[in-house]
């Protein structure tokens, strides 16, 4: 057999193990052939046979391989699960001593940091690019909020939302920060996501509805920290959002909020919805006539 007829993929486990690619082509070619010639090997792999030389010398130092003396010299391959396995162990190995390495990193810092976060606090606005960028802050944010989250979202990215942050959202409420969420109420209740009863269980849970979708998207963490999305008709990180601390926005946003909370409704018929969305939307406006904070 004068080719390697091995999967691309099983190449890329074995350089995931911590062996080069011509490593693990020369290794497996071995294992195929199996006791074999350099010249055979150089044939299987078409890798030049000068380069044969040094990579069985690699793999000898690790143990996959064994040469006999004579000539032509013999390979040999140690069975492929002893490898393996001696491939897995010491992986695992290197990730713990890594892992153990960077926990020091982190615990050499973390003081430092929080007493750079206390002396050199400041009103930042963040600017946060759509998919990744922007669902990494809202993790981080739902993970380090200490007593309260309100959120302001649409119909059409709510499933989504909750399902992408279903279990940060969890631990929230077992820390005990009160979680509300307002948001348009779907015309079939069917609609809902199954994670909702689930979410409900929490006392410290609530959902309220309004008639429409509202006109801004927006998160508040423990009123201090929110993320304002740029647009309210796409979904769940479609498009940039602002994350600040200003004291300013933060009165405009929170006041924006909680007028759509005491207007917003539980349990509802679409008249009594009518009537508290305008009731609202009229409420919101003569609020923001007269700012808490001038420039």
């Amino acid at each position: 057999m004068n080719t390697l007829n091995v999967p691309e993929e099983y190449f890329e486990t074995l350089e995931n193990l911590g062996l080069t690619y011509c490593q693990a082509k020369v290794y497996l070619a071995t294992i195929q052939n199996g006791t074999t010639t350099v010249k055979k090997i150089s044939e299987t792999t078409h890798i030049a046979r000068p380069h044969i030389y040094q990579i069985i010398d690699e793999l000898e130092k690790l143990c996959l391989i064994e040469k006999t003396m004579g000539k032509p010299a013999l390979i040999k391959a140690i069975p492929l699960q002893v490898a393996i396995s001696f491939l897995v162990n010491r992986k695992r190995q290197e990730t713990q001593y890594t892992t153990e390495r960077a926990q020091k990193i982190i615990h050499y810092f973390k003081n430092n940091e929080n007493k750079s976060r206390v002396n050199n606090y400041k009103t930042e606005f963040v600017w946060l690019s759509k998919n990744k960028p922007y669902l990494r802050k809202r993790i981080e944010e739902i993970d380090n909020a200490k007593t309260c989250i309100d959120v302001v979202s649409s119909w059409k990215r709510f499933p989504l939302t909750v399902y992408t942050f279903n279990e940060n959202a969890k631990s929230a409420l077992e820390r005990n920060v009160k979680i509300r969420v307002i948001l348009e109420k779907p015309s079939n209740d069917h609609q809902s996501p199954n994670i909702i009863p689930e979410l409900e269980k929490y006392p410290n849970h609530q959902l309220k509805y309004i008639l429409d979708p509202p006109p801004a998207i927006i998160a508040i963490f423990d009123k201090k920290r929110t993320i304002i999305d740029t647009s309210s008709s796409v979904g769940l990180a479609e498009a940039p959002a602002l994350w600040t601390n200003n004291p300013c926005f933060l009165s405009i946003i929170s006041d924006y909020f909680e007028i759509m909370w005491i207007n917003a409704i539980e349990k509802h018929t679409q008249t009594d919805l009518s009537i508290k969305t305008e009731l609202c939307t009229k409420l919101y406006a003569k609020k923001t006539h007269s700012p808490k904070c001038s420039p």
